[in-house]
């Protein structure tokens, strides 16, 4: 008798504890983090995975872990950018890069307006890396590339997005990295949501890339909003949402 009743008093000791210490859902951590603090650092970036928030020094972590307990991540600084896509030779991107797109986007914004320079040249850009589509531009037309802000708005949006940490190099991505932006959308506006700050991608529209038309020189390739099809060319004058990407250094 007397076993029985210290196996009862370490049972319900048992359960105290396990009320005290978990939260409903198998985890031990009463904030609701499930898994390390950072998902990867600038020295070693084999973790970060398509979805995970980028701080102001340059670490990475979850959305959700970042959701659960934003407190523990204010010596990091702000969030600054969502990881979109690593760079995969033939697909997206540079190889072996990885890069995340800005929190916030340009709305109705021209690529090249009527009667410019840009409007009529043919820019040998490229449909899979953006990275440098504007010193491609630039190279062709200097003398509109110096005055971005009235020639090229949607470009100079990104040439001059400045955020904690990543104060430069902000690019207009290409094609193939605007419809793998589209592609992973709900991590995007998930991402967005876990911060409470920033410009989910809308459901109309279109959005531009940095990637001039292969068959139209006063067309660019862009991507429908309502259902992330090219949906042929767009005209360089015509108005669209833009966002802007930057890799991790």
């Amino acid at each position: 008798m007397k076993f029985n009743r210290y196996l009862y008093m370490f049972l319900a000791l048992g359960l105290v504890l396990c009320f005290f210490s978990c939260d409903g859902s198998g985890s031990s951590d009463r904030s609701g983090i499930v898994g390390p603090k950072y998902t990867s650092t600038p020295e070693n970036r084999s973790g970060v995975s398509v979805g995970d928030l980028v701080l102001g020094n340059k670490n990475t972590c979850t959305a959700d872990n970042y959701k659960n307990d934003p407190a523990s991540y204010a010596e990091d600084g702000d969030v600054v950018g969502i990881v979109v896509y690593k760079g995969e030779t033939g697909t997206v991107g540079i190889t072996d890069k990885v890069y995340m797109v800005g929190l916030n986007q340009g709305t109705n914004l021209i690529w090249a307006p009527d009667a410019t320079t840009g409007y009529t040249t043919e820019f040998a850009t490229s449909q899979t890396a953006g990275e440098d589509n504007w010193a491609v531009i630039e190279a062709t037309d200097a003398a509109g590339a110096a005055d971005a802000v009235t020639n090229y708005p949607a470009f100079n949006f990104a040439n001059t997005y400045n955020v904690s940490g990543y104060s430069s190099g902000w690019f207009l991505p290409s094609f193939k990295e605007i419809r793998e932006i589209y592609n992973i959308k709900h991590y995007i506006n998930e991402g967005i949501e876990a911060i409470g700050s920033g410009a989910k991608l809308p459901t109309d529209g279109y959005m531009c890339s940095s990637s001039q038309s292969t068959s139209d020189v006063e067309c660019i390739s862009r991507v429908a909003l309502n259902n992330g099809g090219p949906s042929g060319f767009g005209d360089k004058k015509g108005s669209y949402i833009v966002r802007v990407v930057h890799t991790l250094d």
